[in-house]
């Protein structure tokens, strides 16, 4: 195996990680913000995260020749709708560091320019996680093809 294969096998392994990440932080977080406490509620939640992350993993589709425009705008929802997810199950979770069962009260969250240092952490987690799952299928395709 040469080289450049190896890297991309390990920046495949990487984006995997980030694309498990990303479905973790899409279903923690609706299920914060809902409060799923039921069992329908939470196979829900689990369900939309699955459906969010899949759509960023099937980027390359969505974005072929022919797919229909209602597809691309479902896929630019979803993608905003991750994003969004995960900045805020960085900023809940990760640094004010609150336990996952608890109900995400969206007022609560605030930008405050003296905490640049953990903005900048949101804001680059938030970049890496969403886009592990949309650069997943370029990586792989790239690792079969060469």
């Amino acid at each position: 195996m040469s080289m450049n294969k190896i890297a991309y096998v390990s920046l495949l392994m990487f984006c995997l990680i980030g694309t498990l990440a990303d479905g973790f932080a899409s279903a923690a977080t609706l299920s914060g913000m809902f409060q799923a406490k039921n069992p329908v509620a939470q196979v829900t939640v689990v369900g939309a995260g699955i459906i969010i992350t899949g759509l960023g993993v099937a980027t390359k589709l969505v974005w072929t020749a022919g797919s229909p425009a209602i597809l691309k705008g479902v896929w630019v929802a979803a993608i905003i709708v991750d994003a969004f997810t995960t900045v805020v199950a960085v900023v809940w979770f990760v640094i004010a560091n609150m336990p996952p069962d608890t109900a995400i009260d969206l007022s609560l969250l605030y930008y405050d320019p003296s905490r640049w240092g953990q903005t900048a952490m949101a804001v680059l987690m938030t970049g890496i996680v969403t886009g592990s799952s949309v650069s997943t299928m370029y990586v792989y395709d790239r690792i079969t093809t060469t």
